[in-house]
């Protein structure tokens, strides 16, 4: 008699790996839609497809490229002014306060650059629950 397949050995880790991403559909749809805000324009005029925010520590403004014009330009205002601001307006959804969502992020370390030469092994890391 041939052995029933979900009962051999070697089917429990795919019915386990089957069941575990069966209840994480409800979470990706729940991040999906939980987020809000898109990519801006410098100004903050509109939505674009990515947007980069490069800043030094001491710099208020920072950098930023867009791909409109696929160069590093300037920030047009202090990053800790809200109003009319292209990040701001990005992550208003993580820098205000919201006690129902929870955000972290980190990374000493741009993406892409190599050769880094720190004491520190952290990594780019980001959560969002």
């Amino acid at each position: 008699m041939a052995a029933n397949i979900f009962t051999t050995a070697s089917a429990l880790p795919m019915m386990k790996t089957i069941a575990l991403l069966a209840s994480l559909i409800p979470c990706i749809f729940h991040f999906c839609t939980a987020q809000t805000s898109k990519c801006q324009q410098a100004d903050g005029a509109g939505n674009v497809d990515w947007v980069v925010l490069y800043k030094p520590p001491g710099d208020k403004r920072g950098k930023i490229l867009v791909p409109a014009g696929g160069v590093w330009a300037a920030n047009p205002q202090d990053l800790e002014n809200a109003a009319d601001h292209s990040f701001a307006k990005a992550l208003e959804s993580v820098v205000g306060n919201h006690p129902a969502k929870k955000f972290f992020a980190y990374n000493n370390a741009a993406p892409g650059v190599i050769g880094i030469k720190t004491k520190s092994n952290s990594k780019g890391h980001c959560e969002r629950w």
